[in-house]
């Protein structure tokens, strides 16, 4: 047990000595049986509560990291250079705000169907300027 615990159980064993003591004197015996329960019941709810609750179990956001995500990107195909498009469209609007260039939904569809080498240049050129402009 914690040294809280047992402050509690002294305060607890105590109001019960005093309700006995006090025997048929129900002026004091009442207030110390009540005294009592009511420790009790404290004590009971203040070690009880923590095991009562449902463990909060924290979301890692080790594997969800944006380097991550965005290597994951270039495995997925068609799904995964979106990502890479929308990706750098945030970093983008991040460095450059309101000058940033848009996509046209023609360039998109482009881009997301070009050869490999085609792609990985403009995803090179595009996060050179990024890293220029930074």
């Amino acid at each position: 047990m914690e040294p809280v615990e047992w402050g509690w159980l002294f305060l607890i064993g105590a109001a019960v000595a005093i309700a006995l003591w006090a025997g048929p004197n129900l002026a004091v015996a009442e207030p110390a049986a009540g005294a009592a329960l009511l420790l009790t019941t404290a004590w009971a709810v203040g070690s009880l509560f923590p095991r009562l609750r449902r463990p909060v179990r924290s979301i890692s956001s080790a594997p969800y990291d944006s380097l991550t995500m965005l290597g994951q990107a270039f495995q997925e195909g068609a799904m995964g250079r979106q990502t890479i498009l929308a990706t750098i469209g945030t970093l983008e609007t991040e460095v450059f705000g309101g000058r940033r260039v848009l996509l046209s939904v023609e360039e998109e569809r482009h881009l997301v169907g070009a050869p490999p080498a085609e792609f990985l240049a403009w995803v090179n050129a595009r996060l050179s300027a990024l890293e220029r402009a930074s």
